[in-house]
C-alpha cells in the first residue's frame, strides 16, 4: 500500500477511538450514583435534604463532606435565629452544633426520613427555646 493511503488508514483508526472513547467517557455522566458509598450526600441541588442523609455527611470521614454538611446547618441556624431559637449573642456555635450532634444521635428512625432542616430547628428550639430578646 502506498504511504498516503496508510496514513489516511491510521487517522481514521484514531478517530475512531477517539469518538469510542468520548462515548465511553460521557456515559458515566447519565449513572445515578446516588446510592454509591463514594457519591456524595449533599450538593447545591440537594432540596428536601433527609435527616439521614444530612447527618451520614455531618459524620463523614470526608472532610469536603462534613464541611458540606457543617455549612448546611449554618444555613438553617442563620435562617431560624431569632425566630425558632434565641441568637448568637447567647450561644456559641460550638455550643449549636453539639446540640445539634447530641439531638441527631436521639432522633427516632422514622424522623430521619424528614427534612433535615426540621429537625435541625426542632432540636435547637427543644434546648435553646426563643428568648424573645
Amino acid at each position: 500500500m502506498n504511504k498516503v493511503i496508510m496514513k489516511r488508514l491510521k487517522f481514521l483508526y484514531a478517530l475512531s477511538f477517539l469518538l469510542i472513547f468520548s462515548l465511553f467517557a460521557n456515559a458515566n455522566e447519565n449513572i445515578d450514583n446516588s446510592h454509591s458509598p463514594l457519591a456524595f450526600k449533599i450538593t447545591i441541588n440537594s432540596v428536601n435534604l433527609k435527616a439521614q442523609d444530612f447527618f451520614e455527611s455531618y459524620m463523614s470521614s470526608d472532610p469536603k463532606e462534613r464541611e458540606k454538611a457543617e455549612l448546611y446547618l449554618l444555613g438553617v441556624m442563620d435562617a431560624t435565629e431569632g425566630q425558632s431559637w434565641c441568637d448568637y449573642k447567647t450561644f456559641k456555635t460550638i455550643t449549636l452544633r453539639e446540640s445539634v450532634f447530641e439531638g441527631f444521635k436521639k432522633v427516632t428512625k422514622n424522623k430521619l426520613d424528614y427534612r433535615a432542616s426540621i429537625i435541625i430547628k426542632e432540636i435547637l428550639n427543644q434546648d435553646y427555646p426563643y428568648c424573645g430578646k
